[in-house]
């Protein structure tokens, strides 16, 4: 062990230490005006990758959601299957009547609410992504101007992002850019499927399924016919599994006979 008895030696070592200390705090600021390093808090994603996965995520957890719960559409008839509660997508009362559609344009109807949902989660990104830009001396312009669209294809979701948000500091400027996508789902497949069933079922009073699912292979298509004529139906991925499984399930009745004809 080393011991220092000089004053010289003692203020030396001061002025050593006092140099080091301040080239640290030298070197912090440089690197934070480079955006090498973000104080305070994490380093901030690029305004595009954030915006982009949460478009993906919104519309992944809604398709979740949406299979967990078979269906969850608001329809005022409904029927108990197997101790389910399953929607009536077409409905007739009346004896040789064919059934009315209670959900018209079943895959529009989706496809708004998905996009409404969808819309509501990309506006708390964007606001997420100007409070962390504005916490490190950036100024957030347009940041409630942008449009959001989403179609449904035959198994996926496509959509599409266009804004004008700009990002700046001083000379340092970000323009975000318009984001353009798709993302794989038998979802829409699977609505389709449904909207064909119930127009065969209100035009013809039947529908044959095992036809259509001989040319339509990513559905699986099963039905079940109770005693008071109704039909459930129960369409499902094929490729999911039991601890991931799509399906969705409804039921119709239509041109119903009376009893003992």
């Amino acid at each position: 062990m080393v011991v220092l008895k000089s004053k010289s030696a003692q203020l030396s070592l001061f002025i050593i230490v006092g140099v080091i200390i301040i080239s640290a705090i030298g070197l912090i600021f440089f690197l934070n005006s480079k955006n090498i390093i973000s104080l305070p808090g994490k380093k901030l994603t690029p305004p595009n990758e954030e915006i982009s996965n949460c478009i993906v995520n919104s519309i992944k957890n809604y398709e979740d959601n949406f299979f967990k719960n078979s269906l969850y559409l608001d329809t005022a008839l409904v029927y108990t299957y197997n101790g389910e509660t399953i929607p009536f997508l077409c409905y007739s009362s009346d004896y040789y009547i064919p059934c009315i559609p209670q959900v018209p344009i079943l895959s529009e109807v989706i496809r708004k609410d998905l996009e409404e949902e969808t819309q509501k989660e990309v506006m708390k990104c964007i606001l997420s992504i100007k409070e962390g830009y504005e916490k490190r001396g950036y100024s957030v312009k347009d940041s409630n101007s942008f449009k959001f669209s989403l179609t449904l294809n035959e198994l996926a979701f496509s959509y599409i992002f266009e804004n004008d948000i700009t990002i700046s500091r001083g000379e340092d400027t970000i323009k975000v850019p318009n984001l353009r996508g798709s993302i794989s789902s038998s979802l829409p497949k699977m609505l389709r499927t449904a909207e064909a069933i119930v127009n065969y079922e209100t035009s013809f009073c039947e529908f044959n399924y095992m036809t259509w699912q001989a040319l339509n292979r990513e559905i699986t298509i099963n039905r079940f016919r109770g005693g008071d004529q109704t039909k459930v139906y129960t369409l499902e991925d094929r490729n999911s599994d039991d601890k991931n499984k799509k399906e969705i399930k409804f039921a119709i009745r239509t041109c119903v006979m009376p009893a003992g004809i």
